[in-house]
């Protein structure tokens, strides 16, 4: 795990990103093998695109199906397929001392493809945040249940619950390493994000001595369709291009619908935590309307008050997360370039903090202010 640390922090990348690079320069390895064939010999090679492959699928599933995911995945595939016939002389231990014309000239496609989206992939790649060097102290657990019904029950092994596999909530905390906090700060991602998208921003909150929170919620009954594009694999990408492409259909959704799922989500993730009553509690959401804050605040009195981000009018893409760190393929296609420096995620979080410490306790409400 150190040796992990060490390379991801030396290449200034990802676990995501090394991930993909890594598929993609066995798919690239895969494919050079044309040009190094010499006498005759078994083509031991044909083995690792069975490798990417399946490396492919899991990555979708550990990192969600994100444009990024679906290209190498598509890549990874393609490949396979077309070293399927390889794979099959491996397994009869033939030999071979020639590649034929179509499967070089595939080949060589594939690497006019490959090369380019691994630069891409390269220079798209979110921004790493050094958890440690913050002193800030990460923990994740999910959680059995419904929202009906409560989570309560933690998952100790999934193999032991296979049905917990896109079900149930994930809770993210984010807290100082020496323990001592001011205030806990309540969380639930929006419909175009999910916690990971703000780590930096919740890193910084943690290390200027906040407890942050953060709530996945992938049980069906927690959104208004159980089709596979809002499953949890999907939901986000599939909210993310009703956004950009289909910007009638989203602005309905969050008119009729939105309000009442996440205020349920928000009412949920309160009584999954239950904060003790001399804690202070802050619910900070981005995409959120008033009405939903208010509504919170007539009935859940342990809430000191609620702080809306998209009020924040230097906050550059508000509902969609500091993507310029976390996400910058999503930052392009918004308009915004990778920003290494992690300004945004410091700057929004800074914005908050003066809001807490310049509010009063039980305010009616509190949805943010103008960044001056």
């Amino acid at each position: 795990m150190q040796k992990m640390l060490h390379i991801t922090s030396l290449l200034h990348i990802t676990y995501q990103t090394l991930s993909e690079m890594t598929i993609l320069l066995l798919l690239i390895l895969s494919c050079m093998r044309i040009f190094f064939i010499h006498g005759e010999r078994r083509d031991s090679l044909a083995i690792v695109p069975v490798f990417s492959f399946v490396l492919s699928v899991l990555n979708i599933f550990a990192w969600g199906c994100s444009p990024q995911e679906v290209l190498v995945f598509i890549m990874a595939f393609s490949v396979f397929f077309w070293n399927f016939r390889a794979l099959l002389r491996i397994s009869d231990n033939l030999i071979i001392d020639h590649y034929g014309p179509l499967f070089i000239l595939i080949s060589a496609i594939h690497l006019v493809i490959l090369i380019p989206l691994t630069a891409a992939v390269f220079q798209l790649r979110p921004v790493p945040v050094n958890i440690h060097k913050y002193k800030v102290k990460k923990t994740v657990e999910h959680l059995y249940g419904t929202m009906k019904d409560g989570y309560r029950s933690p998952v100790q092994s999934l193999e032991n619950k296979p049905d917990m596999i896109g079900k149930g909530i994930i809770i993210t905390t984010y807290e100082p390493t020496n323990g001592v906090s001011k205030r806990k700060i309540l969380f639930v991602p929006g419909e175009c994000t999910n916690t990971s998208i703000y780590e930096p921003f919740f890193v910084k909150l943690a290390h200027d001595g906040n407890t942050v929170i953060s709530a996945d919620f992938l049980s069906n009954d927690s959104w208004y369709k159980q089709t596979a594009a809002f499953s949890p694999l999907l939901r986000r990408s599939t909210f993310l291009y009703m956004s950009i492409q289909k910007r009638e259909e989203y602005a309905q959704w969050q008119e009729t619908d939105k309000d009442a799922f996440f205020e349920k989500q928000y009412r949920s993730l309160l009584k999954t935590v239950n904060p003790a009553k001399e804690e202070q509690v802050i619910v900070v959401g981005d995409g959120m309307s008033t009405q939903m804050y208010l509504d919170l605040l007539k009935t859940e009195e342990n809430i000191d008050t609620c702080i809306e981000m998209t009020t924040f009018t230097t906050y550059t893409t508000p509902g969609y997360g500091p993507v310029e760190q976390t996400d910058p393929l999503v930052a392009l296609a918004l308009g915004y370039k990778r920003d290494s420096s992690m300004y945004m995620s410091n700057h929004i979080a800074g914005i908050l903090e003066d809001l807490i410490a310049s509010s009063e306790r039980k305010e009616p409400l509190t949805a943010g202010t103008s960044a001056q």
